[in-house]
């Protein structure tokens, strides 16, 4: 077990994260292990009659990265306030795309942004794809101990909708001349 921030990654999230109007309560800590990764665990014990009226952890929507950082303020008309980006490639999808796979392809050209982007905290502390342990990123022997199962049949059939969602991103894309040679699959 690392410090009471895990790693220079934990503690910069947590300092962003506090900065920008999120909460964690003093009683938890976030830590990075091998085994699960980063994490929250709590410092100590709350007392049992308090646990149900303690908030551990609040994130305001203005943290968030999803698909309303990439939609008008029209649309977002009634929310609280989200990190507007402007100008981004995921914008264009809207209307072309399911909302997820428009917050997939925000996430990967905020994650090609690097430290330009506002979430680059949060995105550093996210599993690489080597570190990756579910079934879609299986090699194709561990996928075959599978064959039979209804697990083998999913993994499949998510691949399958989500390069599809992939390939059909990058066409809007491609069309409105955006290069989308770095949005790999």
């Amino acid at each position: 077990m690392q410090s009471a921030f895990g790693s220079p990654d934990c503690a910069e999230l947590v300092n962003w994260f506090v900065e920008n109007g999120g909460y964690i309560h003093p009683g938890a800590e976030m830590v990075e292990d091998a085994e699960n990764g980063i994490h929250f665990r709590a410092r100590r014990s709350l007392p049992a009659s308090s646990v149900q009226d303690v908030t551990i952890c609040t994130c305001p929507l203005s943290l968030s990265l999803s698909h309303l950082n990439v939609t008008s303020q029209d649309e977002r008309r009634g929310l609280p306030p989200v990190h507007d980006v402007a100008g981004n490639i995921a914008s264009q999808l809207l209307g072309s795309l399911a909302l997820n796979a428009v917050a997939y392809f925000f996430l990967v050209e905020q994650r090609l942004l690097g430290e330009r982007s506002f979430w680059e905290p949060y995105i550093s502390c996210l599993p690489k794809e080597d570190q990756l342990g579910t079934p879609l990123y299986f090699s194709q022997e561990d996928l075959d101990w599978l064959r039979g199962t209804n697990i083998y049949a999913a993994v499949d059939q998510r691949r399958v909708m989500w390069e599809q969602e992939w390939k059909a991103g990058c066409d809007v894309l491609r069309s409105r001349g955006f290069d989308v040679g770095k949005l790999t699959w």
